[in-house]
């Protein structure tokens, strides 16, 4: 091979040579571009990480606020609940004993009437039959007005075990309520 065959091959492979590092050229710039887009990406997916971080943190406090709340409503409630039934069974107690004592006294006034209308009617029965027949009546009187009472206890107490039954379950609801973050980014394109 002559010396132009030598310089024409060598000219060939300089083409060659030159068109390989174009090409080259031209990747380095399109990598260099995605490099610089995925460092963009990443900025912020970092910067959303951070966003994301924040909303939990707040997420947390709220719903650990919202159940320190309802845990003091619950312990409010089941207080008052207690109150009332301890009322209510007083109640209870006091109108047993009164009916016992309306009983008691709407015996001796029998009693006395059938003395009375034996042995004739004496100032002194007359007005021990009015004192007992007074008595009885105000003792009636109480008795109606401790059954008022006790109906409204027994509404309170029904309303209270219906406040704490919603209690719970709200406390329950936000006890179950995941915290979660959803950390999937789309794809790069």
């Amino acid at each position: 091979m002559g010396l132009v065959g030598r310089l024409h091959e060598a000219f060939m492979q300089c083409q060659d040579l030159k068109t390989e590092k174009a090409q080259m050229d031209r990747k380095i710039n399109q990598l260099s571009e995605e490099n610089g887009e995925l460092s963009f990406k990443l900025r912020e997916i970092a910067s959303n990480m951070v966003q994301l971080q924040r909303a939990l943190n707040e997420l947390s406090e709220e719903r650990n606020s919202a159940m320190a709340q309802s845990q003091e409503k619950q312990q409010q409630l089941e207080k008052e609940l207690h109150a009332a039934l301890q009322d209510k069974k007083c109640s209870e107690e006091k109108i047993e004993i009164l009916q016992g004592k309306i009983s008691m006294l709407e015996d001796q006034l029998a009693k006395l009437e059938e003395c009375s209308t034996q042995k004739g009617e004496v100032m002194g029965d007359i007005l021990k039959l009015e004192e007992l027949k007074q008595e009885v009546s105000s003792l009636t009187a109480k008795g109606v007005q401790l059954e008022e009472k006790k109906q409204q206890l027994d509404s309170l107490v029904s309303s209270l075990q219906n406040s704490l039954s919603e209690s719970h379950g709200a406390r329950e609801r936000v006890k179950s309520v995941p915290i979660r973050v959803d950390t999937t980014f789309p794809a790069a394109r």
